[in-house]
């Protein structure tokens, strides 16, 4: 079925309509968004799922659960609630695509729903299961394990996880050391179809219904209840390893200069010295590493062979034109340590030249200077973003970037590394360094903790989105590495949000939504065993062989339905 005709089909029930509308406004509201960017409706999510599932169990919604058509009107119904959550959460694709990829108006709106077709089609993929699957399995059990496999495997461009939402939470989330955020989706889930499935059977009044569900709330208490339990026994264990390690002051530098082209002419010039003069207070404080965001040298790009940058004794100027009136030579006005000494940690780009064909090969990296000008190391980005920094087949076809010249044209990475930063008392600290969108991919961030960092840096460029309410959601979906890890995690950004997260995922301290920032804060340095580092993504995979095991064991067809939810239901026409 085409989805215009699924459209029409879908028309005819006002009331799945609204289901879906509800659960879906309700999802993108519990996570940050343009009505409240800075403080997620996290709780809405424990609920948000309630009027999709209810329809979805619903008669009047397709044909019987199990029955011939079931998938396909299940996927339709969960597809439209998909539609909704992500058009609602990523509604700032519109504004990026014209603002920065000067795309007429219309063109950016197509841009969103796409990417709103696509990312839908997690909730598609978990409408049909359930609806499919329903009269077999306990939906109690479904739901949780068919969103859990969805949002793990089918593609997106911006991965994110419902559990990633739960983070004000605090005792949830700790369970993410053990099987990562995907347990928290799952707990969530879990609650949500629970409160369906008693709803549905109170409301048809059938005597006894709450006999009939006690162990499946039974075992969905014991759930939550471990869970919290888990979360409540394991903060103060970490706080005990984090009281008594070693510590690094950390100096997190926050210019509020966004991209070039949408800055005055003298904010553009004065860049690096504003980032130097908030690095001189953040050392005045105290701090041992300064951290500046992805792209915040924009002096040059650097060469990759660099072995020193050194760092200029000319006093910091109060603007560019000081420097100009003291005819301030070029090398010290270009120099990325001025002003300040200490240790940086800084994005800059960096050039290769092959030595045979003399091409030249562009890369978004992570510098490490000592307060010398020493390059310690340097990270070159490995997961680039698409449109972004590169455009698929572009190496064959060089046309596309004609097409898009908003699009940047770099290189991959060879691998990950820590960057080891030598300390005063003789000894060295180990950076897991991820650089902008790698924040928000577990499976790529315990490649890093592989490395056994002591902490892990963050550093991201969000001043494509302007001041919506994407750089809270990106620092929403990072925000868990800290957990999954227990390592302090310190995040740097061009114009917010920074952050300094501690390793039970408190907001240490971040920046606000406009201004120049600087946050010195005191960071432990860990080297802790996690379960999720060893398993990974465990969890997500069982959950997918069971879904499988499931739909081959029906082979989409119905069968006799569980008394969780009798009495079974009639077919209610064809499907889409």
């Amino acid at each position: 079925m085409s989805p215009p005709r699924a459209l029409r089909a879908l028309r005819a029930h006002p009331r799945g309509l609204a289901a879906c509308a509800l659960s879906g406004v309700m999802t993108f509201m519990a996570f940050p968004n343009a009505w409240s960017p800075e403080l997620n409706l996290w709780w809405l999510m424990w609920v948000s799922h309630v009027p999709v599932t209810l329809w979805l169990l619903d008669e009047r919604a397709g044909p019987a659960l199990g029955a011939p058509g079931a998938a396909r009107w299940g996927f339709w119904w969960g597809y439209l609630c998909g539609f909704i959550i992500n058009t609602g959460g990523y509604y700032w694709i519109a504004e990026l695509a014209e603002t920065f990829g000067h795309l007429p108006p219309a063109v950016s709106n197509l841009v969103l729903l796409l990417h709103s077709a696509l990312v839908g089609l997690i909730w598609g993929v978990w409408g049909a299961l359930v609806r499919a699957l329903g009269g077999r399995v306990d939906v109690a059990w479904l739901s949780p394990v068919a969103m859990v496999a969805a949002e793990h495997f089918m593609p997106r461009v911006f991965p994110a996880y419902m559990g990633d939402c739960q983070q004000p939470f605090l005792p949830i989330m700790q369970v993410a050391d053990l099987f990562g955020v995907s347990a928290v989706t799952f707990v969530l889930y879990r609650v949500n179809a629970e409160l369906a499935l008693s709803w549905r059977a109170r409301g048809e009044g059938a005597e006894g219904w709450w006999r009939a569900r006690r162990g499946s709330l039974k075992a969905t208490g014991a759930l939550f209840g471990l869970t919290l339990l888990y979360g409540l026994a394991r903060i103060p264990m970490v706080d005990a390893e984090v009281a008594a390690a070693p510590k690094l002051r950390v100096g997190v530098v926050e210019p509020d200069i966004g991209i070039f082209e949408a800055e005055p002419a003298d904010r553009r010039r004065d860049h690096l010295l504003v980032l130097q003069r908030l690095s001189q207070r953040a050392v005045e404080e105290g701090a041992e590493l300064l951290v500046w965001s992805e792209s915040a040298y924009r002096a040059g790009t650097l060469p990759g062979d660099a072995r020193r940058l050194p760092p200029s004794d000319a006093p910091l100027a109060a603007s560019w034109r000081e420097d100009e009136a003291r005819r301030t030579p070029r090398a010290d006005r270009a120099a990325p340590q001025r002003g300040f000494r200490a240790p940086l940690l800084m994005g800059a780009g960096a050039v290769e030249v092959d030595e045979a064909t003399r091409e030249r090969r562009y890369y978004n990296s992570a510098w490490l200077l000592s307060a010398d000008g020493d390059v310690l190391g340097r990270y070159d980005k490995i997961v680039r973003l698409v449109f972004g920094e590169y455009i698929p087949f572009g190496d064959t076809f060089p046309v596309f970037y004609k097409w898009l010249p908003s699009a940047s044209r770099l290189e991959r990475g060879e691998g990950v590394r820590a960057l080891t930063l030598p300390l005063a008392d003789g000894g060295e600290a180990r950076l897991g360094v991820l650089i902008c969108y790698e924040g928000i991919l577990p499976g790529f961030a315990r490649d890093v903790f592989d490395l056994n960092p002591d902490l892990l840096v963050n550093i991201t460029n969000d001043a494509w989105f302007g001041l919506s309410a994407e750089r809270y959601l990106h620092f929403a979906l990072a925000l868990p590495r800290a957990i999954e890890s227990r390592r302090a995690f310190v995040r740097a950004t061009l114009n917010g949000v920074s952050a300094v997260v501690d390793p039970v995922g408190r907001i240490v301290d971040w920046t606000r939504p406009t201004g120049e920032e600087v946050i010195v804060r005191d960071v432990p340095l860990m080297r802790p065993w996690t379960l999720y580092q060893v398993i990974g993504d465990a969890l997500a995979w069982g959950c997918a062989l069971v879904a499988l095991a499931w739909a081959a064991a029906g082979r989409w067809r119905g069968g006799r339905a569980p008394k969780a939810l009798a009495p079974d239901v009639a077919p209610a026409g064809e499907g889409p």
